[in-house]
C-alpha cells in the first residue's frame, strides 16, 4: 500500500494502525501543530508515541512539537506521518528488515516501531518530531502478533470469561501507595493507562478492567 501511494504520487502518507484513537482535544489542537510542521523540516511525525526512560525537556512541553535525536528510540507506531525521502526509503527498508533473522546486527525482524527507529539512527538527516503531549492513543484490542488460548479464540465462551475474572491486586499494598482501585479490584487509570490517583504508576494488562483477556497485556 505505501508503494502504491508513492507511485500515485504521494509525497507524504499518515500511518495509522486500527488500534488508534485520538485524543478528546485533537481539533483544537491540530491547527497548531499543522502550522509548526510546516515551518520546519520534518521527515517523521509521531501523534503517539513512548520515550523510553526520557520525557521532552520540561521547557518545551508546551510547543506543539518536539524535535527528537535519532538515537532515541520511539515506542509505539499507532499514529505516525512520513514524507520525502524518509517516505521514498520505507518500503526497501521494511523489506530488509523482514528479509534479515531475528537479532541481526543490523537490524533483523522485529516489531514496526523498532524499524522506524532504526531507519532514523541510519539515517540522521531525516528529522523527526513528535506531539507534545501526544495526540493519539492505542486503546486495547485483539492480537494479531501472540498466540491465543482455545478459550480466548472460542466466541461465547471468552465473553463469559471475560466477565467472571477479576484481577490479582488483592495483596499489592497498592492502598498503602496511594493507587486506587474500583470495587472489583481493578486500578483506575487514564487513557495512557496511569494511575489516576498515584503518579508515576502504570497499569498494564487485565488488572486495569479495560479488557479482561490473556492477550490484553501484550497490546498495553
Amino acid at each position: 500500500a505505501i508503494e502504491q501511494a508513492i507511485a500515485a504520487g504521494a509525497d507524504s502518507l499518515l500511518l495509522l494502525e486500527d488500534d488508534c484513537n485520538f485524543r478528546k482535544d485533537f481539533d483544537a489542537r491540530m491547527p497548531a501543530i499543522n502550522a509548526a510542521l510546516r515551518a520546519s523540516d520534518w521527515s517523521l511525525f509521531y501523534g503517539g508515541w513512548h520515550l523510553h526512560g526520557v520525557e521532552p525537556p520540561r521547557a518545551e512541553r508546551d510547543r506543539p512539537i518536539v524535535e527528537v535525536s535519532p538515537e532515541q528510540p520511539i515506542w509505539l507506531a499507532h499514529c505516525v506521518a512520513v514524507r520525502g525521502p524518509a517516505l521514498k526509503a520505507l518500503p526497501a527498508w521494511l523489506r530488509l528488515v523482514l528479509s534479515r533473522p531475528d537479532g541481526h546486527p543490523d537490524g533483523g525482524r522485529m516489531d514496526v516501531d523498532g524499524a522506524y527507529s532504526w531507519l532514523r539512527r541510519l539515517n540522521p538527516q531525516f528529522k523527526t518530531y513528535i506531539a507534545t503531549p501526544d495526540i493519539a492513543y492505542q486503546r486495547s484490542s485483539r492480537t494479531d502478533i501472540s498466540q491465543l488460548s482455545w478459550r480466548d479464540r472460542t466466541p461465547v465462551i471468552r465473553e463469559l470469561l471475560a466477565v467472571g475474572r477479576k484481577p490479582n491486586t488483592a495483596d499489592l499494598g497498592l492502598d498503602v501507595a496511594g493507587v486506587a482501585t474500583d470495587a472489583r479490584g481493578f486500578i483506575s487509570v487514564d487513557d495512557q493507562l496511569r494511575s489516576t490517583s498515584a503518579a508515576g504508576v502504570w497499569a498494564l494488562g487485565d488488572c486495569n478492567g479495560r479488557g479482561a483477556f490473556t492477550h490484553t497485556p501484550y497490546n498495553d
